[in-house]
């Protein structure tokens, strides 16, 4: 699919952002010899994954030069030489992943928290369900949509084939995913039910269509749309209705996510030479710039507070490494230092976790990251593509 086969070609560049055509490199390298896999593929307790012979992406591939950014008014960046933890359950404000690279993934823990005292039910890790949907490429090079415990156990298919699924956002309800697909043609915008039946066209166009997010209330969904000849923001009810644009700029404006309060968007522009992180209305009014970095910023996504904003950057000297906006005071966090690409970062429902997609291990896997101590973990194991993933309300 053109969305995540750009991210896969900016492996050998950047990981997906808005400058140039997105251009679809499905892994020609892969050479999968796997069948179909039936949609409850895994056992709850000890997952069988399918399996595939593919060739896994280069994690030292070439990346673009970037020099690194300069402290401004705006922005300070925070990268000391060794990593000092924060308390368990804050962020620290100068919080930084060591010079010398992220600490190890260790293995993905229970799903559930141990709950102590009477009457208390047993909250799932990260708040919510306690489950990841991501795209993969585990049952077809095209990428299906899978969903899984963050302990990485009881792994089902969501979708099967029909071309390419990508970048599955859960509804505020749960019971809902909207999600891009190239099944008709051209890239447009899909919902379906939370176990994957029903699939409907919401956009219906000749042209691609990317990047859905829903409203809090579950009344809208934002996307980016090259139907008006560059890409845009628009949004339209949940059913595909009332289409509205939001932007009218010749840059390329994507990535747009609503803010918890629904009052505000997020979105990615290159309308200043570089992708950077922009804000405006709901409306599509007041829109600011918020970063103001020589490479590229990507995949903005809020906290559950509306406080900060993780992204994904190349500030650093080429490789791309997620960081903490905060909207209050414009310092910015970095939350991982490593060679390979880590991006897509969407937080857990209570804010303490999240998750992102990441090549450290060689390919392309899920992972979590705590904010109170930076420690990741690994979720998914496989040969194959998985990537963008979202936590299930």
């Amino acid at each position: 699919m053109k969305d995540e086969g750009r991210r896969r070609s900016r492996q050998a560049r950047v990981p997906g952002g808005v400058v140039g055509a997105i251009t679809l490199l499905l892994a020609a390298s892969l050479a999968c010899t796997i069948g179909v896999a039936p949609r409850s593929v895994l056992d709850t307790a000890t997952p069988t994954r399918a399996t595939a012979t593919i060739a896994a992406p280069s994690a030292t591939a070439s990346r673009p030069s970037a020099t690194a950014p300069t402290a401004s008014a705006t922005e300070t960046l925070f990268v000391p030489p060794t990593l000092t933890p924060a308390p368990a359950g804050t962020v620290s404000a100068t919080a930084a992943a060591s010079s010398t690279g992220a600490p190890s993934a260790t293995a993905a823990p229970s799903a559930t928290a141990v709950a102590t005292g009477p009457g208390i039910t047993p909250t799932a890790l990260g708040g919510g369900a306690g489950v990841l949907i991501y795209n993969s490429s585990v049952i077809s090079t095209a990428y299906d949509i899978l969903e899984t415990n963050v302990d990485g156990s009881h792994t089902l298919t969501l979708t099967q084939g029909g071309g390419a699924n990508i970048t599955p956002r859960w509804s505020p309800n749960g019971q809902t995913i909207a999600f891009v697909s190239n099944r008709s043609g051209s890239r447009n915008v899909y919902t379906m039910n939370a176990d994957g039946s029903n699939a409907v066209n919401l956009t219906r166009s000749a042209v691609d269509n990317d990047g859905p997010s829903w409203s809090p209330d579950g009344q809208w969904l934002v996307f980016a749309s090259m139907r008006d000849g560059n890409r845009e923001i628009y949004k339209m009810h949940a059913d595909g209705t009332a289409l509205v644009r939001l932007t009218r700029d010749p840059a390329q404006d994507t990535y747009p996510v609503f803010s918890p309060s629904g009052d505000q968007i997020a979105f990615v522009s290159d309308r200043t030479g570089n992708s950077d992180i922009f804000v405006m209305q709901a409306d599509g009014s007041q829109v600011r710039q918020l970063t103001f970095d020589p490479g590229e910023d990507l995949y903005p996504a809020w906290s559950p507070d509306g406080q900060t904003l993780a992204f994904t950057s190349n500030n650093n000297g080429g490789n791309y490494d997620l960081y903490l906006f905060h909207l209050d005071t414009t310092v910015v966090n970095r939350l991982t230092d490593t060679a390979a690409t880590n991006g897509s970062p969407r937080f857990s429902p209570d804010g303490k976790l999240i998750t992102f997609d990441s090549a450290r291990d060689g390919n392309f896997e899920i992972y979590y990251l705590e904010l109170s101590s930076l420690g990741v973990t690994r979720v998914t194991v496989s040969a194959a593509f998985d990537g963008s993933p979202d936590w299930k309300p």
